[in-house]
């Protein structure tokens, strides 16, 4: 009796093991093609460019394999654009000429991180290329823009540019936590070029590849070709929420995605600031140096501008291009006059990125004062009303 018994038992594993072959495996291969399926047409999901570190520039770039894509954001994909990399690995329409392929037509070079990166709009709509569109053939225009870059790797985006691209008129494009996150003793990004201070001098740290990961190795590669693992990495973050990352920080800590930073540390972040503009005074003799600073937007939407905690370094960065003779392009009150006006925000509901409308209005700022400034540098940006 109990053989038999041991011979039933076998029977019903055997027959079980079977049944999980013919009918689960065959289910779950079913529902991984569907949710394929579904996260590439009904909503799609986010399929940046790859990321790579370039050996010979010392710095993160995108690999221009696959020249274009769709960039979505939302867990409907409610915002959908299209991104081109061009030849030398940044989200800009057209590839970068140097100074004799470009038949000597003068330069302007506008870096930053992802505000000139501009996912959030088609690669041909953002400000630079906006711009580009308004002054060509006067002025060539190139973005150079990295996500999550800040104004230390900036410096040596501009010591690229300079090298290979002879810009004429250099841009920085400023976000509020560009300045701490400067800061290799703050931030501790080994991506980026970042400052550290040894003694009572400041020096560059390069960027350092153990910590870094490219999407372009081979194991993220497989994982990008999945729509499904794309959707749930890009598109609801479920990855970083796991790990505990908070990408919209702690609001009573938290103003313009930076931390709000006490008059102590202020101080120390003037001091590295200043260390980073002389180094960009040397590193652009005869050219001219503009900053172009993002306003506090969400205290302007709320009518709440004078209890904003960030800006001293809208101060801070008018001594600095005071001191060392740059101009700067303060975009608080353009923007706060415009949504006076209209009540019409510059970047949607969903992405704190400037939305089309945004990208229009700081290219229209942007000519305007080239236009009205090609011999007057210091010309008041308050002074004229922008369309």
């Amino acid at each position: 009796m109990i053989i038999y018994k041991n011979n039933i038992d076998s029977e019903t594993n055997a027959r079980s093991f079977n049944n999980f072959f013919i009918i689960s495996i065959p289910t779950i291969i079913i529902l991984i093609l569907f949710f394929e399926i579904f996260f590439r047409i009904i909503i799609p999901a986010n399929n940046p460019p790859l990321n790579e570190f370039s050996e010979k520039h010392q710095f993160l770039r995108y690999s221009n394999k696959i020249r274009t894509g769709q960039y979505t954001i939302g867990k409907f994909a409610e915002i959908r654009t299209k991104w081109t990399i061009n030849n030398e690995g940044f989200n800009y329409p057209i590839n970068f000429e140097n100074l004799g392929e470009r038949d000597s037509i003068p330069l302007i070079a506008i870096i930053g991180d992802s505000y000139i990166e501009a996912f959030q709009v088609d690669s041909d709509k953002s400000y630079p290329y906006l711009l580009r569109n308004m002054i060509y053939p006067n002025y060539e225009v190139y973005g150079i823009g990295i996500s999550g870059a800040p104004l230390s790797h900036y410096y040596h985006l501009n010591t690229y540019i300079n090298k290979y691209f002879d810009p004429e008129i250099i841009i920085f494009q400023l976000i509020h936590n560009d300045f701490d996150q400067s800061f290799w003793h703050k931030s501790h990004n080994s991506i980026w070029w970042q400052i550290e201070k040894l003694g009572d001098k400041y020096q560059f740290r390069p960027p350092s590849l153990i910590d870094f990961k490219p999407t372009s190795s081979l194991y993220k590669k497989i994982l990008y070709k999945s729509a499904t693992f794309r959707y749930l990495h890009r598109n609801l973050f479920v990855f970083a929420k796991i790990r505990g990352i908070n990408y919209g920080g702690v609001e009573d800590r938290y103003e313009s995605n930076t931390i709000i930073i006490n008059e102590k540390k202020q101080l120390e972040i003037y001091n590295g600031i200043d260390f980073l503009f002389d180094k960009i005074k040397q590193e652009n003799k005869n050219k001219r140096v503009i900053f172009i600073f993002d306003a506090p937007r969400g205290k302007i939407y709320n009518n709440e501008l004078e209890t904003s905690k960030v800006m001293w370094m809208h101060k801070m960065v008018k001594i600095l291009t005071l001191k060392y003779n740059f101009e700067l392009i303060d975009l608080t009150e353009p923007m706060r006059k415009k949504f006076l006006i209209n009540g019409k925000k510059f970047n949607s509901e969903i992405d704190g990125h400037w939305n089309e409308y945004g990208h229009e209005l700081i290219s229209k700022i942007c000519y305007n004062y080239l236009e009205g400034n090609i011999n007057h540098w210091y010309y008041c940006l308050n002074s004229f009303g922008v369309k």
